[in-house]
């Protein structure tokens, strides 16, 4: 499943104007500027003026809040989109309700309160946002967020994001959650990416702790027999690789007669694993998961 692009052209004007780009001047425009943004409950309001708001759209960060002022546009910004503007970038100050600058501790202990997985949540927001793949929120699909290749006005989400991480009881443990979710993302084109979130004993208790957290990255798609199978031409002349292979064994084969699967698409310079799992085969299904999973 590649990337879905909306229309003619669109592509193209993806690599003209890399993501990376757009983030790099949005970057300098909001330090030449000393933007300032404010706390407000369980996210932050920037207001922006016309060059930023373009950056902020282009770049898709937050989303525009409809005022009444003419002169400066009001962003919504979501608590990993903010501290990833404030602590990796380092582009943006934000203010407490006290209209004080808060350092990077006190936010970051603020942002925790606020949400319970805020630590785990940003690290899997900054490791993929840092591979220049826009992020989105996923409450629609549910999933935590959605991915995309660029811009979401050029291209279709390739990939639903679900965050795991330590002592996680209540999510993907039982196969239902699996095949609920798979089927979800398979009715609307997406493919399911588990991003596990191994904090190594650091805790959260200091962003600076969380630049030693590591994640695991591992996409999961419905198998297809199809997919093993030898090509329909070669077994209607019944050619010897043919008449050796059937569609119950063709997966056990091995040597040059085998047909592997198709590889599932995954984000440049992720190193991910594909899992086929048949819906009746739950044990292997955990046992894949389990050892195709690779720290980065």
């Amino acid at each position: 499943m590649g990337p879905r692009w909306k229309g003619k052209g669109a592509e193209a004007k993806a690599l003209a104007d890399p993501m990376s780009e757009i983030v790099s001047q949005l970057q300098s425009s909001l330090l030449q500027s000393n933007a300032c943004a404010s706390l407000s409950g369980c996210s932050v309001l920037l207001a922006a003026g016309t060059e930023q708001t373009e950056l902020l759209t282009r770049a898709c960060f937050g989303k525009p809040i409809i005022t009444a002022e003419k002169d400066k546009q009001w962003f919504q910004l979501g608590l990993e989109e903010a501290f990833y503007l404030c602590y990796s970038l380092k582009c943006l100050k934000i203010a407490g309700e006290d209209n004080f600058v808060k350092n990077d501790l006190d936010l970051w202990l603020y942002m925790k309160l606020k949400k319970e997985k805020f630590p785990d949540f940003y690290k899997a927001y900054s490791h993929l946002r840092m591979k220049n793949w826009v992020l989105r929120p996923g409450l629609q699909y549910g999933v935590d967020f959605v991915a995309y290749r660029h811009h979401p006005s050029l291209v279709h989400s390739e990939y639903a994001v679900i965050v795991l991480s330590e002592g996680d009881t209540g999510r993907l443990r039982v196969w239902s959650d699996f095949h609920c979710t798979i089927r979800l993302c398979g009715s609307v084109a997406k493919t399911l990416l588990i991003l596990n979130v191994d904090r190594n004993g650091h805790g959260a208790i200091s962003p600076s702790r969380s630049e030693r957290y590591s994640v695991e990255e591992c996409t999961i798609t419905r198998w297809s027999p199809e997919q093993s199978r030898d090509d329909k031409k070669a077994s209607e002349n019944g050619s010897e690789k043919g008449k050796q292979a059937s569609p119950t064994n063709d997966a056990n084969l091995t040597g040059p007669k085998a047909r592997a699967p198709p590889p599932s698409p995954c984000p440049p310079s992720m190193k991910n694993d594909t899992l086929f799992a048949h819906p009746h085969t739950v044990p292997s299904l955990f046992i894949a998961l389990s050892a195709s999973t690779k720290t980065l």
